[in-house]
């Protein structure tokens, strides 16, 4: 054939001679192959590039650090790329010069139109008449294509080939100067233990918020170097600031609430909108309009799929009130008496499948419940595309992806159930969020230990930092301390071991 044409009447192919015919039918193993594993694959194909720019994202200050001469406050310390959204991450690289965020953060950005693009492009249509009143001998499925659509793929998938090509030449030389994972709490104090900047992040009010604590570090320089994990100039005393005004942990309470509220509003929303279009056999409008076959339907579900998984991702790993992942160590040590394990060892996890298991290992089951509601969301995209119903849909296919979509969508809503109704307790708000490492490195900037006095954690961390990360923990672990976040006398809100600590916060 030299081409093929689609129209109402069905799917036809023209050949040399000059002639037209139907196209023939699929087979059910193309039936596959073409309804559900382009958007399988697409939907795989995501997920390590979202680890590749977490991880990217999370290091880059240490690059920075490790760079010549250091880097400025604003460009290291104060980074926030790990929490940025998606969408301002590339601008905010742009401003600051860093070309290789900026890769990661367009590469992150193109895999997401994919699935959506893919459900598309590769479809099973019908030809000859195919009504459910009216059923000719030429009715049958057949596979079809949008070559607009298949050469814009194409054209993503190279600009893809492209970042990824410029990341690897522009990474291969970079060092980040660490020897062991420096995510964790423990990771970042074994840097800070022998430090000369130490004294300057003990002067700072643990609790000054994150735009003062910008202020009193801009313009400085940091740097790792093999001498010392880190160097900066000390900061003058006058230059120290004591917050204006304590965090309201009931604005913060309020502000977590309605955005619990709206998540369960959106999938309940959607949740009753499948359920009505699976039991109802009806003419509405929005009936006719998911039983039209209309082009673009299901890149429309599957866009709603990546918008939903988007924003339960945001839920657990974004720059949300809640961020479960990133904030449950803290949780842990507010409550006191913590394992490390357990909280000062917890590293930062680059995605839900890696952070499930050792979540439900180290007791955090609320982590690890979200953790894989997201990875269920993950895969809604793939559900959603094949709800839409039509003559070559499979009625086994449409009832298997409406009830998978109906449980996950229930499931995460389950998930932000138990986060509304979990005891109070449990959300205590910080002063900021720990989402730089300069605000991470004031919570664990504590005193040195006075003599008499517990040691304290920094000084069993010292000389730890060029270690690697199995070494470091198992010594962290055989020590048996225990750790808490509180108040130190005279010293404000930090992380230290329990026995110094004066008070919870």
């Amino acid at each position: 054939p030299i081409a093929t044409i689609v129209n109402l009447t069905g799917t036809f192919l023209d050949w040399n001679n000059g002639e037209s015919t139907f196209a023939p039918e699929i087979t059910l193993k193309q039936y596959v192959l073409v309804s559900f594993v382009p958007l399988i694959l697409a939907t795989f194909y995501t997920i390590p590039w979202k680890i590749l720019d977490n991880t990217i994202r999370e290091m880059e200050p240490f690059y920075q650090l490790s760079q010549p001469g250091g880097a400025t406050a604003e460009n290291s310390l104060c980074l926030d790329y790990a929490t940025s959204f998606l969408f301002t991450t590339p601008f905010k690289s742009i401003r600051n010069g860093h070309a290789i965020v900026l890769w990661s953060s367009l590469t992150s950005l193109a895999v997401i139109f994919l699935p959506s693009l893919v459900s598309e492009a590769l479809f099973v249509s019908t030809t000859g008449i195919c009504t459910p009143d009216v059923r000719d001998r030429n009715c049958h499925s057949v596979w079809a294509v949008y070559p607009k659509l298949i050469r814009a793929i194409q054209a993503l998938l190279s600009f893809i080939a492209v970042l990824l090509i410029l990341m690897i030449i522009y990474g291969y030389r970079r060092n980040s100067g660490v020897y062991s994972e420096p995510l964790s709490i423990a990771g970042l104090a074994s840097l800070l233990s022998n430090s000369s900047v130490l004294e300057t992040f003990q002067m700072i009010d643990s609790t000054t918020k994150k735009r003062e604590l910008q202020r009193l570090l801009a313009g400085k320089r940091f740097a790792i170097s093999e001498k010392s994990p880190s160097d900066l100039d000390r900061t003058a005393e006058e230059d120290v600031m004591k917050p204006r005004l304590r965090i309201s942990r009931v604005w913060c309470d309020i502000r977590l609430k309605l955005y619990y509220y709206l998540a369960i509003f959106f999938l309940g929303g959607l949740f009753i909108l499948i359920t009505f279009y699976f039991f109802t056999r009806g003419d509405s409008g929005f009936e006719l309009w998911m039983d039209s076959g209309t082009y673009g339907l299901r890149f429309a579900w599957t866009g709603l799929g990546t918008a939903i998984k988007l924003f339960f991702n945001y839920l657990d790993q974004g720059k949300s009130i809640s961020n479960l992942r990133r904030n449950e160590p803290y949780h842990r040590l507010l409550l006191g008496s913590s394992q490390p394990e357990d909280s000062i060892l917890v590293p930062v996890y680059m995605s839900p499948f890696s952070a499930i298991i050792p979540s439900f290992r180290s007791r955090h089951f609320l982590v690890s419940l979200v953790c894989f509601a997201s990875v269920l969301a993950e895969f809604l995209p793939i559900c959603l595309g094949n709800i839409p119903y039509t003559p070559s849909l499979t009625y086994h296919a449409f009832v298997t992806c409406s009830i998978l979509s109906m449980i996950i969508l229930l499931f995460m809503m389950a998930c932000i159930v138990v986060l509304i109704l979990r005891p109070r307790r449990r959300v205590r708000p910080l002063p900021r969020r720990t989402d730089t490492l300069a605000s991470i490195c004031c919570y664990v900037a504590a005193g040195e230990s006075v003599e008499g006095s517990a040691i304290g954690m920094l000084d069993q961390l010292s000389g730890l930092s060029k270690n690697g990360t199995t070494e470091r923990d198992n010594v962290v672990i055989e020590r048996g301390g225990l750790y808490a976040m509180g108040i130190i006398k005279g010293d404000g809100l930090r992380v230290d071991c329990d026995g110094r600590i004066t008070r919870l916060w």
